[in-house]
């Protein structure tokens, strides 16, 4: 029982250390990076991320990263579309093999 016990810390410890080395990593980028999940709820943004776009956290966590992407995009398209439409077209474009 010990043994699992004092493993199960070094792992935790082992994992604790790599995510606060890829955390100062992705915070060093210049490059802007955010981070959702399936439905689309940010979990992460950097700090040039919110620089960039100007939004908090918590309006990214909202809708704000979409219409952040879309406001990028928007430029290079003849018409306005909806913020979702044009993120699940670039989502589309990024993702086909």
């Amino acid at each position: 029982m010990h043994s699992y016990i004092s493993d199960r810390k070094q792992a935790e410890e082992a994992l604790r250390l790599s995510q606060e080395r890829y955390r100062s990593l992705v915070e060093s980028l210049p490059q802007l990076v955010c981070m959702a999940d399936v439905d689309g709820i940010t979990e992460y943004c950097n700090q040039s991320w919110m620089n960039y776009t100007g939004l908090t956290l918590e309006q990214t966590q909202s809708s704000g990263w979409q219409q952040a992407l879309a406001a990028g995009f928007q430029m290079h398209i003849p018409k306005s579309v909806e913020p979702k439409k044009l993120v699940r077209a670039i989502v589309n474009l990024v993702t086909r093999s």
